[in-house]
């Protein structure tokens, strides 16, 4: 079979146009070859650089735990902030995990994550940093309580030592006081020794009645209604003990019906018995110039402006708060 050229003419351009179809197509190929090449070794990169990033990372966070974990021990409070801070990490460590597990990574990306890396170191440092300052201050604290431990045991002491010392001054102050009351008492009982002896007892006490007449002369009587006044008189011991000067008496006259006559306006008033510390009414007190001899008498008179009633009397006589003399006398 033979073709004549026309047929020949058209074969051989349609080969050149299926040749020509071939070599775009093959240029096709090796250009899409190329891109695939090119897109795998990138991911390839990307793999590799997110596997590098995982293995950094398992190594930062197994590191940084180590180092916080080694500062365990000191306290409870050093412990609770220790465990607070690796969980921290832990959560930042978990998100960044989380980050490179989620599909295929940008350049973009990677570098983002790499960046959240570095702040995790740097995270890292800083709670390094807080501990230690944290174990600083501690040692600081537990050196000032231990100073405040010597201090107060020191202080201690000296309270001890201190209270023991008063207690000593208490048992001495008391024996003391003891001592001091003990001879309170002995000079007081000399005191009221020496007082009582020194007591000038009265003799020759007598109370006569006297009637006043109109002429100014003064006669003696015995009845009660004719009576206006009484003269009373005593003689004062002699008494080693006492001393010359002047001495106080004080005379109590008692009526027949227990009252004791006293009259403000002529002297009369109270005073106190030594032995009981009674209050005693007086009738009136006789001042004496005492010279501790035998011719001591004394005498004054009480004339009321009252009528005198019949019955028997009673004459008192005290020297420094003792009775030292009495009588009785009547009037008719």
């Amino acid at each position: 079979m033979s073709f004549s050229n026309d047929s020949k003419q058209k074969l051989t351009a349609i080969a050149a146009v299926i040749i020509l179809l071939l070599l775009a197509t093959n240029a096709v190929l090796l250009y899409n070859n190329y891109q695939k090449n090119e897109t795998i070794d990138e991911v390839t990169t990307k793999l590799d650089e997110t596997k590098k990033l995982r293995g950094e990372l398992e190594k930062l966070h197994y590191a940084a735990q180590e180092e916080i974990e080694a500062m365990k021990g000191e306290n409870e409070e050093m412990d609770a902030l220790i465990e607070e801070k690796q969980e921290e990490l832990k959560k930042a460590n978990k998100r960044i995990r989380n980050l490179l597990s989620s599909g295929k990574k940008s350049r973009v990306e990677l570098d983002e994550i790499r960046l959240m890396m570095t702040d995790l170191t740097t995270q890292k440092n800083q709670y390094l940093a807080e501990i230690e300052n944290l174990k600083a201050e501690n040692a600081q604290l537990a050196s000032t309580n231990q100073q405040l431990n010597q201090e107060k045991n020191t202080l201690s002491t000296q309270i001890v030592e201190e209270r023991q010392m008063n207690e000593e001054l208490t048992t001495a102050r008391a024996t003391l006081i003891s001592e001091k009351e003990n001879l309170s008492t002995k000079n007081a009982d000399l005191s009221a020794t020496v007082l009582r002896a020194s007591v000038i007892d009265v003799r020759d006490l007598s109370v006569s009645g006297w009637k006043v007449r109109k002429n100014g002369k003064a006669k003696r009587k015995s009845s009660a209604k004719y009576i206006d006044r009484l003269k009373v008189c005593f003689t004062a011991e002699p008494n080693a003990v006492a001393e010359s000067g002047s001495e106080d008496f004080h005379v109590r006259l008692i009526s027949p019906q227990g009252e004791v006559m006293a009259k403000e306006s002529m002297g009369s008033g109270v005073f106190t018995a030594t032995e009981d510390q009674m209050q005693m009414r007086y009738t009136h007190a006789k001042k004496v110039n005492y010279t501790n001899t035998e011719d001591a008498v004394s005498c004054f008179l009480w004339e009321p402006g009252t009528e005198f009633s019949k019955g028997v009397y009673t004459v008192e006589v005290y020297n420094k708060g003792y009775l030292t003399g009495s009588n009785t006398f009547k009037l008719k």
